[in-house]
């Protein structure tokens, strides 16, 4: 009993030992026509990755893979594929950029495992899918150990609803190369675009890693069906920002380009969304760990801060002042030796980040060199257009829920002229709450503090984003200057109320100016007074009352004495409204 206890612990221990190996997979296929049955055949392969320098006893590629078809739509199990490696593969970055110093080595090892796959046309479609556990250890997007994660990759045919002819489908194929040298804190690009033999138009996003299988069950005898559970990111990351918020994707090409983060291992899921006249048919994924290295590369990337240190976009205009620093998006690091800055009106500095000031409005040209006259030297080029004196801003009328609010744009330039407005009124219950009329209107729907942001540009390529609350209320704020007076009778005296939109008093006797903020009251008699504020239709109330006598009483408290140098606190019992005591 103890042998066979023994054997299970180190079977296990070995299985976990061994498991750990994946670092990426993609699956792609092939139309092929229909058969005598009538069914749509596809030739589906399945790529998986492997590092090259996985840690001694890590599992090799498998030599078969369990591979289910499922429906796109409710999940059921349709057919399970044992699939053989048809072909593996090495791709080694032998030779990487010499003025990149202590590069990471870049080796996968590539298995192919290519089958014919059969499927009678579906409304819904079908999910493809292959699982295996586990990925490498040490990834540092994902929380707690990596390597207990297993990973699921899948790829899309789409169903008769989505478009009559969509079994007829060749899926987006992922073709860009996998060979990038990655340096830490460094710009870098790396290609995830993918091609599409029908024409489809493709988008690209990032999107969360599924997980599969698991250390108890490295190799499931029929994957789970969809939908997949997805990967736990730490807090520093998500499936929208594998590699942080200084990374992005060019959702038309693919690009994945940015600062990287920190040295280390990051899973990165890239999703291409196919589209056919419109409609979304089916989406592919990419799976891959990038190893980001602690390495240095003589990189060139000028950018430029305004006066208030606020870093202007390419191609968008200063608009601030004349003066500005230049500085190279590429940390300072060994691989960078000099600095040499060009700008087009004939100043040159040889400091890192230089301050300039220009003396005349126009279009200039900033040119930076890393390494003059070095062997790995790199240069780069920015446009910088001057136009200061410009200053967004806006107003707004109308503060209540269900009814329109106006913008007014109130921004101003001194080279010229402001030619767009783009309005984002804030409401997160819809994504149709914006504009680009220059003085727009929208409804708010309930009463809440809605963050709008607004975003202006001139004729000269200023542009600025200015952000502010707007306080929507069920009724507009209205204010009297005095709730209750006193005046004798046969005297005047001018009420007062505070507030934006139309005023009304009530009763219209006795009164002149009654459709005024201040209108002026005669009363006879103690009168209370109804002030109504219409702001776009929302309707606020608020009273005023005037006692009306015909003298003032007055009575002081009685004689008394006190000692030198003693205080008393006088008194006196009146109606009327304020005091003046003397000497």
């Amino acid at each position: 009993m103890k042998k066979l206890l023994s054997f299970a612990c180190f079977l296990l221990l070995s299985l976990g030992a061994f498991a750990n190996h994946i670092t990426g997979g993609t699956m792609y296929y092939e139309y092929k026509g229909v058969d005598a049955g009538g069914r749509h055949v596809y030739e589906i392969t399945l790529k998986l990755y492997r590092d090259c320098f996985a840690p001694a006893g890590s599992a090799q590629l498998d030599p078969d893979a369990i591979i289910g078809i499922f429906n796109r739509s409710t999940g059921s199990f349709f057919e399970r594929y044992v699939v053989p490696r048809s072909n593996i593969q090495t791709e080694n970055l032998t030779n990487p950029d010499p003025c990149i110093t202590n590069p990471p080595p870049v080796c996968y090892e590539v298995g192919y495992y290519t089958f014919t796959a059969a499927l009678p046309a579906s409304p819904d479609g079908y999910t493809i899918a292959y699982q295996r556990c586990c990925r490498i250890i040490g990834i540092n997007n994902i929380s707690a150990n990596s390597n207990q994660y297993g990973a699921t990759y899948t790829a899309e045919i789409p169903g008769t609803s989505a478009v009559s002819g969509g079994p007829v489908n060749n899926s987006a194929k992922f073709d860009g190369s996998d060979l990038v040298v990655v340096c830490a804190n460094t710009y870098f690009e790396y290609n995830f675009g993918a091609k599409d033999a029908d024409g489809d138009q493709l988008s690209y996003t990032f999107c969360n890693a599924y997980i599969g299988g698991s250390q108890g069950m490295p190799v499931p005898q029929t994957p789970t069906s969809p939908p997949y559970t997805t990967i736990s990111y730490n807090s520093t990351f998500n499936g929208a920002q594998p590699l942080g918020s200084e990374v992005s994707i060019d959702p038309q090409t693919g690009k994945v380009s940015g600062i990287a983060p920190a040295p280390g291992i990051y899973v990165v899921t890239v999703c291409v969304s196919e589209f056919r006249n419109g409609k979304l048919i089916a989406t592919q994924r990419k799976d891959l760990q990038i190893k980001i290295g602690d390495c240095n590369v003589a990189q060139a990337i000028p950018v430029v801060f305004d006066s208030s240190g606020i870093r202007l976009q390419p191609d968008v205009a200063g608009c601030k002042s004349f003066t500005y620093r230049f500085a190279n998006d590429v940390p300072p690091n060994p691989a960078i030796h000099t600095y040499f800055w060009e700008v087009s009106d004939g100043t040159t500095y040889d400091v890192a980040n230089p301050t300039h000031t220009f003396t005349d409005t126009g279009v200039y040209t900033i040119k930076l060199t890393i390494n003059r006259g070095e062997p790995c030297s790199a240069e780069a080029t920015s446009t910088l257009k001057v136009y200061p004196g410009f200053t967004p801003d806006f107003s707004f009328a109308g503060v209540c829920a269900g009814k329109p609010t106006r913008f007014t744009d109130a921004s101003t330039t001194n080279y010229g002229s402001v030619n767009g407005w783009r309005w984002d009124f804030g409401d997160p219950a819809t994504i149709e709450d914006t504009s680009r009329l220059r003085n727009p209107t929208y409804t708010y729907p309930q009463e809440a503090t809605y963050n709008l942001r607004y975003t202006v540009t001139t004729s000269k390529g200023c542009m600025e984003t200015i952000t502010r609350p707007v306080q929507i209320l069920t009724k507009p704020p209205l204010r009297v200057a005095f709730k209750d007076t006193l005046i004798c009778n046969g005297d005047r005296l001018q009420l007062e109320a505070i507030g934006n939109g139309n005023f009304s008093w009530t009763p219209g006797t006795n009164i002149t100016g009654a459709n005024t903020a201040t209108p002026t009251v005669f009363p006879a008699a103690t009168s209370n007074y109804i002030v109504e504020l219409n702001d776009q239709g929302c309707i606020a109330f608020d009273t005023v009352q005037v006692r009306v006598v015909n003298f003032v009483t007055l009575q002081a408290m009685a004689d008394t004495t006190i000692c030198a140098g003693d205080t008393l606190r006088l008194h006196a019992q009146t109606d009327g409204l304020r005091y003046n005591w003397s000497p």
